[in-house]
């Protein structure tokens, strides 16, 4: 760039000969909007083509000059996944929820006030400094919900700190906080019942239920786009989705179920797969005394069916009690994801599945090491419809949710709201969801429900109206107003296909 009559003009060189403006894009293979982005950052005074080469420079420069910014920067990042990020330990790491760096930073700078480093900086030492390998980022959760409270919370800082508003700052970060250690009780109530699963001195087993959709679980599928025509022909492939079973134990067991567009993701197939892995791994012994379930917080395992299944088993005598279990929403990543992330991780070493038989044939590869309990489901038994009948009428409200009534001990402690929605002339205040059902026989001989918000609360719900301190009502809700069929000997029929 020189200066002709005051004006900026550029020159172009190719092999040290001038060249015109047209030459010199072909010879270099850039865009128009290539070359004036490299201009303005020449008249910026920058030293590097790209800002990831730029704040390697710049890494280099704090280095030589002393390692105070990049360790503040850890110092800070690490104590920053203490209280937003959760433990994870079948992976041995710290998962943080998945923000804007950005977002991330404007905390960081504004703790560190003009002793900050650069974005740039403070980025490099994220993706670079080894003492921050065990923590990672939460993937980008596709079609499952975020946090309503954490992004809330974040929100709210980000806003604050713009404003420079530090106390309000300070109370969201606090929030935040108190939210995360909820969440953190929650998931180590989930890893003592695991343990208790896995404790051969207790009559009980545990499993974990969920569903894996991926682009990597259709038929056929390619790495890599073998032509023009596969656009064309791409959505008239098999769609199938994984529900898988882990049973905890030492070794942990694996079930898979493998599943098509033909049939419905609901509660249904859920059940199905609690109903497939019982039979198997009981087929020859009786069932434990106490079996836990956790679940994702989605209405297909939340609802009336699902309950009232296991009810069925509890009625009939196959075991005591079922703790039904679920994380908070925009906190369900556990240890059953990691099974799905070895499945995905195989996935992108091969080229190409062409067969339902092929993609069940890698599946097992993919997971040899845990020796999987394969399965194809190809119809699914009507469990919401043969239930239905059993079912007491009319049914208790507020399994997702339930809004609690001013005036009441609960409420003013900020306790679980009651499932059955009592009725009250006082308004209402925040809606609560219950988080832990259990299922089991109250002292009467009846199949009954009793449940938490969380499961570090000290009282099963419903209580005793008006006891001080609560007390739980022990009759509990009855599940059944009939008695239920058998669900092992004499089960449903089929449930209708889905329609296309």
């Amino acid at each position: 760039m020189v200066d002709i009559d005051g004006s900026k003009v550029w020159n172009y060189y190719c092999n040290g000969r001038p060249v015109c403006q047209h030459t010199f894009l072909i010879e270099n293979a850039i865009s128009t909007a290539q070359l004036y982005k490299l201009q303005g950052r020449i008249q910026q005074g920058c030293r590097s083509s790209h800002e990831k080469h730029e704040a390697e420079d710049s890494l280099g420069k704090a280095n030589s000059s002393g390692p105070s910014k990049c360790l503040a920067i850890i110092a800070w990042y690490t104590g920053y996944s203490h209280v937003v990020g959760c433990w994870m330990p079948d992976d041995q790491m710290v998962v943080v929820p998945r923000r804007e760096r950005t977002d991330e930073f404007e905390e960081y700078a504004a703790a560190f006030g003009e002793a900050a480093a650069s974005y740039p900086y403070f980025c490099r030492v994220l993706q670079t400094a080894p003492e921050l390998e065990d923590i990672v980022r939460a993937r980008p959760k596709l079609n499952f919900q975020d946090c309503t409270k954490c992004s809330d919370s974040n929100s709210k800082i980000k806003a604050a700190l713009r404003k420079g508003e530090r106390a309000v700052a300070e109370a969201a970060k606090a929030e935040r906080a108190a939210h995360i250690s909820e969440e953190r009780k929650e998931r180590l109530r989930y890893y003592d019942r695991r343990e208790l699963g896995r404790d051969p001195q207790h009559d009980s087993v545990s499993l974990i239920i969920d569903k894996c959709d991926s682009t990597k679980t259709t038929v056929p599928w390619f790495k890599q786009s073998p032509g023009a025509w596969w656009s064309a022909l791409r959505k008239e492939c098999l769609n199938q989705h994984l529900l898988g079973v882990m049973v905890h134990g030492r070794p942990d067991k694996i079930f898979m179920y493998t599943v098509n567009d033909t049939i419905k993701g609901d509660a249904n197939l859920n059940i199905e797969g609690i109903r497939r892995t019982l039979a198997d791994l009981y087929e020859t012994e009786p069932m434990p005394k106490t079996v836990y379930i956790q679940a994702d917080n989605a209405s297909d395992n939340k609802c009336w069916a699902m309950l009232a299944f296991l009810g069925t088993l509890v009625f009939h005598g196959y075991t005591n009690d079922v703790y039904l279990s679920f994380l908070l929403v925009g906190h369900t990543h556990e240890d059953i994801d990691q099974r799905f992330s070895i499945i995905a991780r195989h996935f992108r070493s091969i080229d190409r599945v062409t067969t339902p038989q092929q993609f069940e044939a890698e599946l097992a590869q993919a997971l040899q090491a845990q020796a999987p309990v394969l399965g194809r489901v190809r119809a699914v038994l009507d469990w919401t419809s043969w239930l239905s009948p059993h079912i007491v009428s009319p049914r208790p409200k507020g399994i997702q949710h339930a809004s609690l009534p001013l005036g009441t001990e609960e409420a003013q402690k900020g306790g679980a709201p009651a499932v059955d929605g009592s009725a009250t002339d006082a308004p209402t205040v925040d809606t609560r969801a219950p988080h832990t059902f259990r299922i089991h026989l109250n002292p009467k001989g009846s199949v009954v429900l009793h449940y938490k918000e969380l499961s570090d609360d000290p009282t099963w719900l419903p209580a005793i109206p008006n006891s001080k301190p609560l007390q739980t009502d022990e009759e509990g809700i009855f599940l059944f107003q009939t008695p239920p069929p058998d669900p092992m000997v004499s089960p449903p029929k089929k449930a209708p296909f889905a329609r296309f």
